[in-house]
């Protein structure tokens, strides 16, 4: 069934995946798990998807005039591929609680000076310059005294202490 249905954003193939109950990844809810009778976590097994454990049953065109390719997923496939064993769930779970952990740095000091503007109209000026010393945390710097900055910024410049 070739051709581009143009109502839909999505290639007529597609339209019939739909039907037959394969979708996006990023479409499959949790009461679609649950009435394939996948008795995992929406998270977990997107994750599975992810990490090349539950593979696409196909792909389609999609996108209007881009025409992107996108992985189509079965949840009823996932459901009888756990129940085989083909997914052991009981081994990988462990795997994914580690990989949702986040190796969390300690907070650094840091001191640095970022650019003050002055805005008339359309246009910003540049009035001077302020120096500060703060905490960094992630990708933003909490400054002593009050205020956050992007640490990434165009016109911020800092060190650690």
């Amino acid at each position: 069934m070739a051709g581009y249905n143009y109502e839909e954003g999505m290639s007529n193939n597609a339209v019939d995946a739909y039907l037959r109950g394969g979708m996006p990844l990023s479409k499959i809810t949790t009461a679609d798990y649950r009435e394939a009778g996948v008795g995992i976590a929406k998270t977990f097994a997107q994750w599975l998807a992810r990490e090349g454990y539950w593979r696409a049953c196909e792909w389609h065109h999609t996108g209007g005039t881009y025409f992107n390719n996108v992985d189509f997923f079965d949840p009823e496939r996932l459901a009888t591929e756990i129940a085989n064993k083909s997914i052991d769930v009981d081994k990988l779970y462990p795997v994914y609680l580690a990989s949702k952990r986040p190796d969390v740095a300690p907070d650094k000091r840091v001191k640095g000076r970022y650019t003050l503007f002055n805005r008339s109209g359309r246009r910003a000026r540049i009035v001077g310059h302020k120096h500060f010393v703060g905490t960094l945390k992630g990708n933003w710097i909490f400054i002593e005294g009050g205020g956050k900055k992007k640490a990434n910024g165009n016109y911020i410049t800092w060190s650690e202490i």
